[in-house]
């Protein structure tokens, strides 16, 4: 993935045309050209092929049919999106739905990237998308984390399509009762949750966005890895040791996500293993899941889950 010489984000297959070596190592970087290691062979950032040393052993080639490999790839409201295999063009708008006007609005494209993390896990990718379903377990699991800063088991949801939306109410909020309402500053004041579907997560907070990609292990189903990314919001930029201090803001978000949520999912993904029950239950103060659970189902072609109403 990369911005070409005129600044377009671009991706490609990290494979060499040649005979398949990766071209660029893993990571991140600056370059305006890509040389295989294996026998130098140059793609430009356009992914042509500029360089094949002593090219006359290979004949009349056609540089042009040599490229490297373009992916479908668009960049849209401050987000690049990439298809993972040749094919379509990615219409984003169609992928956000009703939802694209809302994410052009929070102004993602700047917001100010400052790190990301890769986290693995005991669980399958669609556990860990659960634990950012619902806060009904604030007031216990994250008792002495979250629940500090949020009211529990209190939330709004709206779905657009696939694509899913929550907002939770910081402690904050109870503030707003002695200001006019055109004094009120809606993210001072909420966490805002969305499922991009299929397995994104995007949270939006008082002074940071983050982005959580969650993907099944490449050797493992019942495993998961997420790869985690955080911004800080422009126009209120966190001050102070606690909120403005990268390292610990991330060594805090570990102690809620790895240390409680996915650990406890751990022990779900154990419990559903060992056959003691055939199904789990979903409340109605849990209407996110049910919308996950129901996306997937539909886009596999099952039944949507059972409903009971009492």
């Amino acid at each position: 993935m990369l911005r070409d010489d005129d600044g377009v984000f671009r991706a490609f297959l990290n494979v060499c045309r040649h005979r398949g070596a990766q071209v660029v190592k893993n990571g991140y970087g600056y370059g305006d050209r890509f040389y295989c290691p294996f026998h130098a062979w140059g793609y430009d950032t356009q992914g042509h092929l500029v360089s094949l040393p002593h090219g006359n052993h290979f004949g009349k080639i056609d540089r042009s049919c040599h490229g490297l490999t373009p992916l479908p790839a668009a960049e849209k409201y401050g987000m690049l999106w990439i298809r993972p295999a040749p094919g379509e063009d990615i219409d984003v708008d169609a992928q956000l739905g009703t939802l694209a006007p809302e994410m052009a609005a929070w102004g993602l494209e700047r917001h100010r990237y400052v790190g990301s993390q890769k986290l693995a896990a005991n669980i399958n990718w669609k556990l860990a998308v659960d634990t950012f379903g619902e806060n009904y377990h604030f007031d216990f699991l994250h008792r002495n984390s979250l629940a500090e800063f949020i009211h529990g088991n209190l939330q709004t949801s709206d779905h657009y399509g696939r694509n899913y939306r929550m907002v939770f109410a910081n402690k904050t909020i109870e503030q707003l009762h002695d200001l006019p309402q055109d004094e009120w500053n809606f993210r001072r004041t909420t966490l805002t949750v969305y499922f991009i579907y299929p397995n994104v997560i995007v949270v939006v907070g008082q002074f940071y966005l983050d982005l959580f990609r969650i993907v099944p292990d490449l050797n493992d189903p019942l495993k998961s890895v997420t790869y985690q990314s955080s911004y800080v919001d422009p126009d209120n930029p966190p001050l102070g040791p606690v909120f403005g201090d990268v390292q610990n803001r991330t060594e805090r978000l570990n102690s809620v996500l790895r240390d409680e949520d996915y650990a406890t999912a751990t022990s779900c993904q154990r419990g559903a293993l060992s056959g003691a029950q055939t199904h789990v239950i979903f409340g109605r103060n849990e209407p996110a899941l049910h919308h996950y659970h129901n996306t997937f189902r539909e886009a596999l072609g099952l039944e949507p889950l059972s409903l009971e109403v009492s």
